[in-house]
């Protein structure tokens, strides 16, 4: 089982890399054309569900809100979630400011989020440290799941000491 996932890190991480790559890039492409040419407004947002999870004693809480907007005399709903502190603020002060796409109203974000996102430097920072985060995962699931010299050596005494018991078992 080892020898099958030693040879499957790395197309593993090859396409882990095509996957942050592709991410990354649309995220920046999708936030880079609602910003082309744009319109803020600030939306009522209205909590829709909470979920918790508990990890070694901690827990997070991701809130999940819905938010309206109007557009050209249309209106548009949405969806943004947050964790913890982030989605709190919320709850508190129930504004988000959302940047909406001139050319396609539908096409809207948070506008710190798209800021964010919009930035080609920021973006290559992100996939970098990605890449280089899950090559370092790969590297040490790779070196746990490599034969050793010893495992090869242990196996040839194994089948050498199963061939001198058959022979002296023919020769009894």
């Amino acid at each position: 089982m080892k020898t099958l996932i030693a040879k499957l890190v790395w197309p593993a991480y090859l396409a882990g890399i095509l996957f942050l790559s592709y991410a990354g890039i649309t995220s920046y492409i999708n936030a880079s054309a609602i910003l082309e040419d744009h319109t803020v407004v600030d939306a009522p947002i209205e909590l829709i569900d909470t979920t918790s999870r508990t990890k070694r004693g901690h827990t997070s809480t991701t809130y999940i809100f819905n938010y309206t907007y109007t557009a050209e005399g249309n209106e548009y709903v949405s969806e943004y979630s947050a964790v913890n502190e982030k989605g709190e603020r919320y709850i508190d002060n129930p504004v988000i400011t959302v940047a909406y796409s001139n050319a396609d109203p539908s096409m809207v974000g948070a506008l710190h989020v798209l800021e964010r996102q919009s930035s080609l430097w920021g973006m290559i920072k992100g996939v970098t440290l990605a890449v280089l985060l899950l090559g370092l995962v790969a590297l040490f699931v790779y070196a746990w799941a490599s034969p050793d010299d010893d495992d090869d050596d242990e196996s040839e005494d194994i089948r050498s000491d199963d061939v001198t018991a058959r022979d002296q078992s023919q020769t009894a």
